[in-house]
């Protein structure tokens, strides 16, 4: 029905929130931002200076893939849920460098879940 993509493309308050007062509610200090990744730059707004990155569901929505998963070689790890089969999500994350991955299991609608590493 679209909405999903509506979301995406307008932003909701509501997940920021949502996710601040989870943040709370475990007292920790976060600092959330939202990113439109189909026409910000990015890059410079998160940086590179993490020692692992989660990235769920994000990529299906992504315009271009291929700088997505560029910027996501510079981290040394990455926690990957995709909507392809594995092999192609692996092959994918191999052609940018990782070279050892290991399946962690799978998420909601079957989707699995895969640490990327060097």
């Amino acid at each position: 029905d679209g909405t999903d993509e509506f979301l995406i493309s307008q932003g909701s308050p509501y997940r920021i929130q949502a996710a601040q007062w989870v943040a709370q509610a475990f007292d920790i200090e976060v600092d959330f931002i939202q990113l439109n990744f189909n026409q910000d730059a990015y890059e410079p707004i998160i940086g590179n200076e993490y020692d692992i990155v989660f990235c769920f569901s994000l990529l299906n929505w992504i315009h271009d893939k291929n700088r997505f998963l560029t910027y996501l070689s510079q981290f040394d790890q990455v926690i990957f849920e995709g909507h392809e089969a594995p092999q192609i999500e692996i092959e994918r994350f191999k052609t940018h460098g990782f070279t050892q991955y290991r399946i962690l299991g799978h998420a909601d609608r079957g989707r699995t879940v895969i640490h990327f590493y060097k």
